[in-house]
């Protein structure tokens, strides 16, 4: 389901069926959302998520706060949906909002609890496909209807945006001014087996990669960041380019890579740097000589 409230990372207590999350995790490519019985690894955390282990959230607290109970719908839990999960006049679905108009990643799995997990099946779609897709929300009608307008060609970033998963980009997209990018490693499950160890816990997910693909591009407008974190990828493929402005800025944290394959090209004033234990691959005599550097 697709709820207005927004897509997030929870951290969960099993418990008392609390689920708790902040804007920080914000997730809208592959986080969960209220309406969603969200699957862990539950019980005797043995590595592996079964269909019998899913979390139903009785309490949602966001910022350290609980909900107040005039925004649910029905005087039960949030699952049942909430007031937050309309979508009203002013809200829009878009590359810059929570939720974001991505497809949905799945990994078919069998009935039986018992059946150990096999790979993803060929039909199983394990990427975002970044759009110009967006949908706004500009008038509820006097008959309680809503009047939606749809837009294809919607490629500037506004907001600050936590991205996770594995992205690719096709179009041309900008990045506005004085906004940041965050590729970071999501918290939501998105397979289940083969959990990695990450800050003392066990999660079923990958690091994220950004990917340009060929004919693609993305503009850092002044002032503008993109930072990779925990162990998040970068690749620019031949035929992509990446445009720096002045005063924007690529920073690759420890852990993370930054690569750009020959023939493709980067150009602009801006700055790509590596902190410690940061990678920069930057392939090729035309992708070197464009753009500046620096870091290990």
């Amino acid at each position: 389901p697709l709820s207005a409230f927004g897509n997030y990372d929870y951290l969960i207590d099993e418990k008392s069926g609390t689920a708790m999350t902040a804007d920080s995790l914000a997730n809208p490519f592959t986080g969960y959302n209220n309406l969603i019985l969200g699957a862990y690894d539950l019980g005797e955390r043995d590595g592996v998520i079964t269909r019998n282990e899913l979390f139903q959230i009785k309490n949602l607290e966001v910022n350290g706060l609980f909900l107040d109970s005039s925004v649910y719908s029905i005087g039960t839990y949030p699952l049942f949906g909430t007031s937050l999960d309309a979508f009203r006049p002013g809200d829009r679905i878009a590359i810059d909002e929570n939720p974001a108009a991505v497809p949905v990643l799945t990994y078919y799995t069998s009935s039986s609890d018992r059946i150990m997990p096999a790979d993803p099946r060929p039909y199983d779609n394990r990427s975002i496909q970044l759009n110009g897709i967006c949908i706004e929300f500009p008038e509820e009608l006097p008959d309680g209807s809503m009047l939606i307008r749809v837009f294809w060609n919607e490629r500037t970033i506004r907001s600050q945006v936590r991205w996770c998963g594995d992205i690719h980009l096709h179009e041309k997209f900008r990045l506005g001014r004085k906004k940041a990018i965050l590729v970071d490693r999501g918290l939501t499950p998105q397979k289940p087996k083969d959990p990695a160890e990450y800050n003392d816990r066990e999660i079923f997910t990958d690091p994220s990669r950004c990917t340009l693909e060929p004919g693609s591009g993305l503009v850092l407008k002044r002032k503008s960041t993109l930072i990779l974190d925990h162990s998040s990828r970068m690749l620019l493929k031949p035929g992509s380019r990446l445009e720096l402005r002045r005063g924007s800025g690529i920073i690759v944290r420890d852990s993370c890579l930054f690569r750009a394959l020959e023939g493709s090209i980067i150009s602009g004033r801006g700055n790509i740097v590596s902190e410690q234990g940061g990678v920069l691959d930057i392939q090729g005599e035309e992708g070197s000589k464009n753009g500046r550097k620096s870091g290990e």
